[in-house]
């Protein structure tokens, strides 16, 4: 009786264990796919803009029906697109086609990553218009690499949140102005606030 009382137990813990550990891990391994997904279109694209002195245009991967196509060959012998959803990653590259950010949202919001580039109170396009950018990840070309994430979006898609740091001013480290008219330097200014 004792045995049977002690393999409950341990089948027990085994479930909750199971129903709290298993999902975490597969959402931290979809991540870690996300993140080297992006780092290998980085690669790609950069060599891209050494052959074609721009990058590539929206248009490789805009759809769905875009993802695992060859519309990005002979650089990758496929389009990449979220794990999870099978989404393609939002692409936005500028008018003259120098410039490139590339957006993801990480399901795990405790990743460093988030914060080292910015990211935490959001990047990237406002499509849903509640004023704050709709990514916590992403990577733009490497003539804008080691600065905020957030500070590199095409400035159309920018709005100053009165009062918020980092949103849409140039850097974390700036903080939007009561009126919204522009961004001051606030060494104060941490992620999220």
């Amino acid at each position: 009786m004792e045995l049977m009382v002690v393999a409950a137990i341990l089948m027990f813990l085994l479930v909750i264990v199971g129903i709290l550990v298993i999902p975490r891990n597969i959402e931290r391994a979809r991540d870690a796919k996300r993140k080297s997904q992006l780092e290998e279109y980085k690669i790609q694209f950069e060599a891209y803009h050494t052959d074609k002195k721009r990058y590539p245009p929206v248009e490789i991967m805009d759809t769905k029906d875009d993802c695992g196509s060859q519309n990005l060959s002979p650089y990758m012998d496929r389009i990449l697109c979220d794990p999870a959803t099978g989404e393609p990653y939002y692409y936005q590259v500028s008018e003259d086609g120098q410039h490139y950010w590339l957006y993801t949202n990480l399901l795990d919001a405790t990743d460093p990553a988030i914060y080292n580039i910015g990211c935490a109170a959001g990047c990237g396009p406002d499509n849903n218009g509640d004023g704050v950018g709709d990514y916590n990840y992403g990577v733009a070309d490497g003539a804008l690499e080691g600065q905020d994430i957030d500070t590199n979006d095409p400035s159309s898609y920018c709005q100053c949140i009165p009062g918020r740091c980092g949103t849409c001013c140039p850097g974390s480290k700036y903080r939007c102005n009561a009126d919204a008219s522009g961004c001051y330097l606030d060494l104060s200014c941490t992620s999220g606030n």
